[in-house]
Formats: C-alpha cells, sequence, structure tokens
C-alpha cells in the first residue's frame, strides 16, 4: 500500500497498491498500480501478477485491510421541557462501527460559546438546568471506528409544562389550557381545582 492506514486500522479514502517480485531471470513485468477505492468492507485485498523473464507468473494478493468511506448514519431529535431539553439519536456504521458521539451546544448566557454537554457511546442524554424561553442549538456529531464523521444540528427553546393559562393569572372568561407535549405521552390527565 501506499500509506499505512488512515484511522484506527481503517482506510476511509483510496488507497493505491503496487507489485514487485524477484526471480533468477528478472521480473519481465508486473501488474500497475491500482487503486481501492471500494466497496466498504473489513477484509478488502487487491491482487496483481509478476512474469519474469522465462515467462512464469505469479499471482498474489495483499494483506486483507479494511475499508469505509462512508459517513455514518445519523438522525437525531430534541423534546423540550421544563428548563430541559432530551436529546435522542441514533446512529450507525455501514461497515466500521460507531467509535463515539458528542453533543455540543449554543445558546443561553454564552449565546456564542461552544460547550461540550455530552461525549460517549450513548443514544441520548438529557440536558438540564437550562432558561426556559432561550433559543439552543445543539450539533450531534458521530464518529465512526474508521474516522468517518456525520452531523445533525437541532435547535429547540425549553418552555414551562404548562404554557396557558399564565401562573397566578386572573381570568375573566373561560381558559384555552395549553402545555408542552411529553415524550411517549399516550395521555394527558387535567385536573381542576374549585375553590380551597
Amino acid at each position: 500500500p501506499s500509506r499505512a492506514p488512515d484511522v484506527n486500522g481503517w482506510y476511509n479514502a483510496p488507497v493505491s497498491f503496487t507489485f514487485a517480485g524477484s526471480s533468477f531471470s528478472q521480473i519481465a513485468s508486473c501488474t500497475p498500480s491500482t487503486t481501492y477505492a471500494g466497496p466498504n468492507t473489513a477484509g478488502a485485498t487487491v491482487s496483481g501478477t509478476c512474469t519474469d523473464n522465462a515467462g512464469k507468473s505469479v499471482t498474489v494478493a495483499s494483506a486483507p485491510f479494511a475499508y469505509d468511506a462512508t459517513p455514518p448514519a445519523l438522525s437525531a431529535t430534541a423534546n423540550p421541557g421544563d428548563q430541559a431539553v432530551a436529546l435522542s439519536w441514533q446512529a450507525g456504521g455501514d461497515v466500521a462501527p460507531i467509535a463515539s458521539v458528542q453533543v455540543t451546544r449554543t445558546g443561553g448566557t454564552k449565546a456564542a460559546a461552544v460547550e461540550t454537554v455530552y461525549s460517549g457511546d450513548g443514544t441520548g442524554f438529557n440536558d438540564r438546568h437550562l432558561k426556559n424561553g432561550v433559543r439552543y442549538t445543539y450539533t450531534v456529531t458521530a464518529r465512526d471506528l474508521a474516522g468517518n464523521v456525520a452531523v445533525k444540528t437541532i435547535a429547540t427553546t425549553p418552555a414551562p409544562r404548562v404554557l396557558g393559562p399564565a401562573l397566578n393569572a386572573h381570568l375573566s372568561a373561560p381558559p384555552m389550557l395549553s402545555w408542552t407535549s411529553a415524550p411517549s405521552a399516550t395521555y394527558y390527565n387535567v385536573q381542576l381545582f374549585r375553590g380551597n
């Protein structure tokens, strides 16, 4: 091969191979340099032939090598709550497995700052102690073992569970009750108390 593997023993970009041999009668020719650019597989090989001046030839294959040039598949969702955001994602590599997921956040009191709020190999994260009514932007980055990267960006705004009427509001007409949705809820139970 023209170079060592790119990341963790994997190639993630086309790599060329050259062939050479030795013989008592000297080598007349070998297969020209060839480039491997796929398909993605953990056991790729290339082969070539050398022929000597006596007309004898031999075909040899390279040692198996791992190749993956495709970014992981990545989907992500954000469910806002009261001073919190529940993030979830699904990441998968076509050949090379997922090595890590990182989540960064911008917004809040340091709107321009990028903060890393999660790094690991899980499938979700609950970001707490946020400010209601403030828009936060999350960037989910999944990296596979071959070094390929996929990125998803989600923006959301945490808010109180009950949106209307506002706390301690004085009403002169029947209120329209509204609230933020809860992840995976199948029904909501509303209780009304009159007087004390």
